[in-house]
């Protein structure tokens, strides 16, 4: 697996992580669950962006939204004007970082709820408010990444404007940004047999990175006494990712390559009906056009694995919200959704196609889902949310593989329920306390076959696709403590136990052929291929602290240090061996820890970073693969000579950290089987920079 940042051009959270304010700027107000933040809060940080001033919010933690289908579950936990943006195609943080922070006006920081918002699910939410001047700004950013160990350069570049006339907003930006892996460089892949001895050592030397483009636009205005919203958003996306393995006497070449182009257009109309009655509806479409292919080639022999795929979305919501008093709101509403994945694989070695398993599918999901939820305060230290949600679904698929074809269509109907209670005794503390019902989504790539043609032991690895599966299901319970101190520390403590039902993870799945010469009439079982499937009940118990520690009552004025740490305990039960292990792909804990000072005599801004690394472990029905990486430290300086203009120069990976993949692969299902081989793939990262400028005119 590869750890791949996805960068927007320049977009603002390249600019090193942000934190809060010195204890020196004006103090936000707070009123029952809402903390507002003016703009001398951020005074001397100097922020270019909306972006930058939502980071330096003491204990909030940013979350960009989940790219899952529908439109309820995407959100994010940041909302404008308190409205969530349309599009669903565009990130959060990249429409945060259009917005100048020379045009906001406040933001407020809401925990528990505030009548009139739409808290989209979560517990806390920011909310940017705009002034309403007319205005109209232009920015402009160049910059690159640099790595050292290759002199590869990475270049960037993006332009946006901002038009606003009365009550109506025009957007638009023009984008190339970077994507890449930040693990690749020089290594070694070792093969041991199942004693442990060593059977074969070849170097090696990996890269990947692409350059995708954006084009996006979007309209604000009054319309028959309410406000239309409209947004287009064109993107191509383009990665390259690369393995070379070469002895004294040999080489082999892995070559990946991706192309994602998609389109995507929604309109919003919100209209108040009455004085405490409004209603806001949207429609989204959203196309797909995704190819890939890999090669392997190692003299005389080669192979070629190839991947087509068309996907699609069609959204419609409508949500009614009535204010009966300053502490009761009440809201309902519907969602309809189509979604399809129509895909074909093809793989060939050495001229000759052999056939796969799922390798021509179309999935469709047709859902619809009503809500009411109620919002009450029936004082200044409480609140509560409590609602509840209906998904009806049916899923279809057709998969054609090994000379079979299967059809499958299954309905499902899920309750998720959700009540949130908020005590905030006084201005300093908060306890919010959560139960929840949750429903994964299935992933219609997770019905397609695919290949990883990198893997040396076994001669690359196949996973079959299961159009059987079904969508997990999770209870949630959570308790979180927020304290704040010292004007703008914050402790955010959160304790969550998930109890889980349907888990997907691994398992072995039989694959059918034509039937053969036996009794039967029914298609043949004619081998296993590991694939995703639902393996039964699993708990994953996990605490949560985020830090935000301002360092002038320690004598480092204007210094700040951020504390992130998540400790994850997870159970299932492996369906291969019966025992209990963790979750596949679960990491058992992450930790970050960022330092940052503001100079504002210097007109300057600096800091050091330290990401603790983590590690994942798969569990296959014939083997275990594990991931690691070991300690990243960066450090940037960023000086803003005026309040339109920034240098960044960033340098990471200071101590290039070893990525590792080792799959230990057994000659039969593991219940059964033994060790067969040991393949270990160790990578070098590089030293590398990252300089921009960017200009607001």
């Amino acid at each position: 697996m590869k750890r791949i940042f996805m960068l927007a051009a320049l977009a603002a959270a390249a600019a090193a992580p942000a934190y809060a304010q010195t204890a020196d700027a004006a103090a936000p107000a707070a009123t029952q669950g809402v903390t507002v933040y003016p703009p001398e809060f951020f005074t001397e940080s100097r922020p270019n962006s909306a972006w930058d001033m939502i980071n330096r919010i003491p204990g909030f933690s940013f979350d960009n939204g989940a790219q899952v289908r529908g439109y309820a579950g995407a959100a994010g936990n940041v909302l404008i004007d308190g409205k969530r943006p349309t599009s669903k195609a565009e990130a959060l943080s990249d429409v945060l970082s259009r917005i100048q922070a020379a045009d906001v006006e406040r933001i407020e920081l809401i925990r528990g709820g505030a009548p009139g918002i739409d808290m989209q699910g979560r517990n806390v939410i920011a909310n940017v408010i705009r002034k309403k001047a007319d205005s109209f700004q232009q920015t402009g950013a160049i910059g690159s990444h640099i790595f050292f160990g290759t002199g590869k350069m990475l270049p960037a570049l993006r332009y946006e404007f901002t038009r606003r006339s009365g009550d109506t907003t025009i957007e638009g930006q023009l984008s190339r940004g970077v994507s890449m892996d930040d693990s690749v460089g020089h290594g070694q892949r070792t093969f041991r047999d199942g004693s442990g001895a060593v059977t074969g050592q070849q170097e090696a030397f990996t890269e990947g990175d692409g350059g995708p483009l954006g084009a996006k636009a979007s309209i604000k205005t009054p319309l028959f006494g309410g406000e239309f919203r409209s947004n287009v958003a064109l993107a191509s996306n383009d990665f390259k990712y690369e393995d070379h393995f070469y002895t004294s006497s040999s080489k082999t070449d892995v070559v990946e390559k991706s192309i994602n182009k998609s389109v995507e257009i929604g309109v919003n109309y919100d209209r108040p009906l009455s004085e405490r009655l409004s209603l806001e509806t949207l429609a989204l479409q959203k196309l797909g056009d995704n190819t890939y292919g890999s090669s392997f080639v190692s003299a005389p022999d080669n192979s070629y694995f190839t991947s087509d795929s068309e996907t699609g979305e069609t959204i419609v919501r409508g949500v009614l919200r009535f204010q009966k008093s300053p502490t009761l709101t009440f809201e309902g509403g519907g969602e309809a959704a189509f979604n399809f994945r129509e895909s074909q694989v093809r793989y060939a070695e050495n001229g000759g196609d052999i056939p796969l398993p799922s390798a021509d599918v179309r999935a469709e999901e047709r859902r619809g889902e009503v809500f009411a939820q109620a919002n009450w305060r029936p004082s200044k230290q409480f609140a509560v949310e409590a609602g509840a949600r209906f998904e009806s679904s049916t899923i279809s698929s057709t998969a054609t593989g090994l000379g079979v074809t299967v059809e499958k269509e299954e309905s499902f109907f899920y309750p998720k329920p959700r009540v949130l209670a908020t005590w905030s005794p006084n201005e300093e503390n908060q306890l919010r306390l959560r139960v929840e019902r949750e429903v994964g989504q299935l992933n219609f790539g997770d019905f397609v076959a695919s290949a990883n043609l990198s893997n040396g032991l076994g001669g690359g690895t196949f996973t079959s696709g299961n159009a059987s599966l079904v969508p997990d299901k999770t209870w949630v319970y959570e308790a979180a403590y927020e304290r704040h101190f010292w004007g703008d520390g914050a402790l955010v403590l959160t304790l969550r136990h998930q109890q889980i039902t349907d888990a997907i993870d691994r398992v072995p799945i039989e694959q059918l052929g034509p039937d053969g010469p036996d009794a039967g009439t029914d298609p043949d079982v004619i081998g296993v291929f590991d694939g995703p499937g639902n393996i039964g009940d699993g708990v994953n118990n996990s605490m949560q602290v985020d830090l935000t520690l301002p360092l002038d009552k320690l004598r480092v004025k204007g210094g700040e240090l951020k504390v992130n740490y998540t400790l994850n305990d997870s159970e299932v039960t492996d369906p291969t061996t019966g025992e209990k292990r963790p979750i596949s792909g679960l990491r058992p804990q992450s930790t970050e820890v960022n330092f940052r000072q503001d100079l504002p005599d210097l007109k300057l801004t600096w800091g050091m970073g330290w990401f603790g690394g983590w590690e994942e472990t798969y569990w296959r029905y014939n083997e275990i693969q594990h991931l690691d990486i070991w300690n990243f430290y960066s450090a940037f300086v960023e000086w803003k000579p005026d309040g339109k203009t920034s240098f960044l120069f960033e340098v990471d990976n200071l101590d290039p950290f070893e990525f590792t993949r080792q799959r230990t692969v057994y000659d039969a299902p593991r219940d059964t089987g033994s060790v067969a081989g040991v393949e270990s793939f160790t990578t070098q990262s590089q030293l590398r920079a990252y300089v921009r400028v960017r200009r607001t005119f």
